[in-house]
């Protein structure tokens, strides 16, 4: 069972996309407005709205202020790129082990094992 936390963070990812969809309606339809303002119930904790409001300022707002910009773009560069990584990241490996296999007289099938890695 997850805790509370992890859980929240599991499903974090689509309610603030979702709420962001929800916010970004609400300009359009509007036309526009400079401040959100967030009207609270007393139908939660002390705890649950503190953490509701922490999920807000940390998904969400950051959405809407262009502090997500570059991270994303980030993302996608990786993403379009990954290929090139992978190989490059078994030249690496195979150069490394070439190296610490030159002195230690080990074979290779020894460094697999010890690093789990397919023969």
């Amino acid at each position: 069972m997850r805790s509370t936390s992890s859980a929240a963070a599991a499903g974090s990812g689509c309610r603030s996309a979702l709420l962001s969809e929800g916010i970004e309606r609400m300009q359009r339809e509007s036309g526009g407005f400079g401040t959100l303002l967030v009207n609270t119930q007393d139908w939660a904790t002390r705890e649950q709205t503190k953490r509701s409001y922490e999920m807000l300022a940390r998904y969400v707002a950051p959405h809407f202020t262009g502090a997500l910009d570059s991270r994303r773009a980030s993302q996608k560069w990786v993403s379009e790129n990954k290929d090139g990584f992978a190989a490059d990241h078994d030249l690496l490996v195979g150069r490394v082990l070439e190296v610490r296999l030159a002195g230690s007289g080990r074979p290779l099938l020894w460094y697999q094992r010890a690093f789990r890695t397919a023969t």
